[in-house]
């Protein structure tokens, strides 16, 4: 291989650190919060307890003109070369070599897709009582990226209380702003989906499955937030400043009048599944036991 060659495939691979002055758009312009800063402000500004959460966070995105980022979807590192998104997350797994690039702690982009570097995408086989909205990605080989904090992954029931993910939230007279809000109003959401004509929703026979989340904006003021799919929920652990992974964003309710309401897909159910796959690289806690 020729030096120019050499350089080719290495300019492929290599990651790129970008300063605090990268720009992120959103997958709806008209959510105007840049969510690359939201990430850096969570990683320098928020609580030690809460920190880990942010460092748990991977920014799916595309790259624009402008050399700005277009977050297409969320996700959250599982192991050190994997991370779980939703499969109804807004962007292209298959059949296809656009680029496409993660960002990490809102700072750092790597290349995740091209013409030269595909991701190992594995979805779970279909199942709609389960809510089986997962979608394992390897990073390939040729990627420097590895993940260097992994939350812990539940694989419990879920506790009713106190739940951690992002959302929007509509303050005062501002515009609605990201938010890393605690769950509230549980009955409130499940009545959302309840009452759905386009989910058919029933509660609580999937409640070991999925849960449900809302996020608050001002009569007719609704904003598409699919963006955000794929978006890690779970607890924060103050005595150990550790990050508790218990499921992922999923689709919300279709109803006009519904739309803030959001399913979250929990990963308990799915341990086995997320272990047999990555030849054990992804680990539950507390360990699973024998059959």
């Amino acid at each position: 291989m020729g030096f120019p060659a050499t350089l080719a495939v290495l300019a492929t691979v290599i990651l790129f650190v970008v300063a605090d002055e990268i720009k992120c758009k959103n997958g709806n312009p008209s959510v105007e919060e840049d969510l690359c800063e939201f990430v850096r402000k969570g990683l320098s500004r928020y609580e030690e307890s809460q920190k880990p959460f942010f460092k748990s966070v991977v920014l799916i995105a595309l790259k624009n003109d402008d050399k700005s980022y277009t977050i297409k979807a969320l996700g959250v590192a599982v192991a050190e070369k994997y991370f779980l998104t939703s499969v109804t997350s807004d962007f292209k797994k298959y059949r296809t070599d656009d680029d496409l690039f993660i960002i990490y702690k809102g700072s750092k982009v790597y290349r995740l897709r091209s013409k030269t570097m595909h991701p190992k995408i594995t979805i779970g086989a279909f199942n709609p009582d389960a809510w089986q909205d997962l979608a394992l990605i390897k990073i390939d080989d040729k990627s420097t990226l590895k993940f260097d904090y992994i939350p812990s992954i539940n694989s419990g029931p879920l506790e009713r209380s106190g739940i951690l993910g992002v959302g929007v939230s509509r303050i005062y007279n501002e515009y609605s702003r990201f938010t890393s809000i605690p769950q509230e109003g549980f009955g409130f959401c499940i009545n959302r989906f309840l009452e759905d004509p386009v989910i058919y929703w029933q509660w609580p026979d999937r409640h070991e499955y999925v849960a449900c989340m809302f996020e608050i904006f001002r009569k007719g003021e609704y904003k598409d937030t699919s963006f955000l799919n794929g978006g890690p929920h779970g607890y924060t652990d103050k005595k150990n400043n550790d990050f508790t992974l218990y499921g992922l964003r999923s689709m919300s309710s279709l109803s006009p009048i519904r739309l803030r309401a959001y399913l979250i897909t929990l990963i308990a159910p799915h341990c086995r599944w997320l272990s047999s796959v990555s030849n054990g690289a992804v680990k539950c806690s507390p360990p699973l036991p024998r059959d």
